[in-house]
């Protein structure tokens, strides 16, 4: 028989749904996203419903900022607010430290 203990667990929730959706992964399992109006729209959904998510604000950073738009520099503001927050919690994940390094050199 089978033992169903020995497969990786997977969680879902909508937030990490509605984030896979935006963001995928390459052929060497690299996170990437496509930089289309479309996911900004999905990113700002995201942020509407989960305010308080660092990496909604950080990925639309992103997206503005690829696609040319003026905006970005306060959408990586706030995500740099928010981040701020978050990497001062003891035992948070270091992808907020990796992510607050980065909006701290962008917005130089």
């Amino acid at each position: 028989t089978e033992n169903n203990f020995q497969k990786p667990l997977k969680f879902s929730s909508d937030l990490s749904d509605r984030m896979k959706e935006i963001l995928g992964k390459d052929e060497n399992e690299k996170q990437e996203m496509a930089i289309t109006f479309e996911n900004l729209d999905k990113i700002n959904e995201v942020i509407k419903l989960y305010p308080y998510f660092p990496f909604g604000y950080f990925v639309k950073f992103r997206l503005e900022k690829l696609l040319g738009l003026k905006n970005w520099k306060l959408t990586a503001q706030k995500a740099k607010e928010q981040f701020q927050i978050t990497t001062s919690i003891e035992g948070h994940l270091s992808s907020h430290d990796v992510a607050l390094k980065e909006l701290i050199q962008e917005l130089k």
